[in-house]
Formats: structure tokens, C-alpha cells, sequence
């Protein structure tokens, strides 16, 4: 879900950019897209850019902006509940 959570913080992110800042391969970042985007939390829109070439511009689906909302809380939460264990000990 590391990928979902970086597109999400990276609104309208091209492809090529998610290579960049995921730190994987170009396909392992296509067989991600393509999964995330099969299961409805993402969408891929093909641009042109100024030049005629196209990139795909890379979004969170409102069903997957609620699924990393809630994996931003349960590590929220496991963060602090490893702060707690450790300021006891």
C-alpha cells in the first residue's frame, strides 16, 4: 500500500514521477497501477503534454482516499502505542 499512500499525498502524480519517489522499477510500478486501478482506488488519465508526447496522470479514487485514511490511523496509533511502551520500560 506503499504506493497508494504516495499517490494520495501526490495528487495528479505522472507515472513517472511515482518511479522516482516509490523507488521501484518502472514495472513493478505498472503491475501496481494496474492493480490498484482494477481494485477502483485509483484512476489513470491519459494527458497530452505541450509537446504532443502523452503521461498518465495518476489519482485517488474517493474509495481509495478512505482506505489511506485509515492506514494513516492505524499507524498513527501504533505509533503512539509504541511510544508508550517504550517511555515505560
Amino acid at each position: 500500500m506503499k504506493l497508494l499512500i504516495i499517490i494520495a499525498d501526490n495528487d495528479n502524480i505522472v507515472q513517472s514521477q511515482l518511479v522516482i519517489v516509490s523507488k521501484m522499477s518502472s514495472s513493478t510500478v505498472q503491475r501496481w497501477i494496474e492493480w490498484l486501478e482494477n481494485k477502483g482506488l485509483i484512476e489513470v488519465i491519459e494527458a497530452k503534454t505541450n509537446v504532443g508526447s502523452k503521461k498518465k496522470i495518476i489519482r485517488v479514487t474517493e474509495k481509495g482516499r478512505k482506505i489511506v485514511d485509515e492506514i494513516k490511523t492505524c499507524l498513527r496509533r501504533y505509533y503512539l502505542l509504541l511510544k508508550l511502551v517504550y517511555t515505560i520500560h
